[in-house]
């Protein structure tokens, strides 16, 4: 599924947001059923950081680099496995548990594939106070928390770095640009 598409569906609602991470500490067991796992934690310290190791000097590094002081905090766990049904639903409802008072803005159900993915923000009394993507499929899952001020353009232009997901609002990607962007971060 393109959660890209979706989360740009999503930050369209978003003026500002403020600090809202989730604990998926009880996913981390989850590691140890797949070898293909994403794993990542940055809080305020470590966001400002990682921005001061991104390569390159180009105005798309600059635009990162200048979004990251309003960023709280990314929290991205994402699996795939080998076989169906390895993580439990109670996984999945111990995150939506976090989640009450939140407003699902996208939902998106593929019956036969028996994957969803919805988007969620925690609404405010003149901000919103976070956002969420959880993706499940039987043999997939996927959360990303991103909290802190930011903008659809500022998510669009996060998209591929700091471990959030390539996020294209309908644009076709240069090949080349995406083999550039992906040796830089290595």
């Amino acid at each position: 599924m393109k959660t890209g598409i979706l989360l740009i569906a999503a930050a369209a609602t978003m003026v500002a947001s403020s600090a809202q991470t989730l604990d998926l500490s009880h996913l981390d067991r989850l590691a140890s059923k797949t070898d293909q796992v994403v794993n990542i934690s940055l809080d305020e310290g470590l966001i400002r950081l990682a921005g001061a190791f991104l390569k390159g000097g180009g105005k798309e590094v600059e635009d990162v680099r200048n979004i990251l002081p309003g960023i709280r905090g990314i929290t991205v766990r994402s699996y795939e496995f080998d076989a169906d049904n390895l993580y439990s639903k109670a996984d999945v409802d111990k995150i939506e548990q976090q989640l009450k008072g939140w407003s699902t803005v996208v939902e998106v159900r593929e019956g036969k594939k028996q994957e969803t993915t919805r988007i969620m923000i925690k609404p405010g009394d003149r901000e919103v106070g976070g956002l969420v993507v959880l993706s499940a499929a039987p043999r997939s899952l996927t959360v990303v928390n991103i909290a802190g001020k930011l903008t659809t353009d500022q998510l669009e232009k996060l998209s591929g770095h700091l471990g959030i997901p390539e996020i294209s609002a309908g644009k076709k990607t240069d090949p080349a640009k995406k083999r550039t962007q992906e040796e830089e971060e290595e």
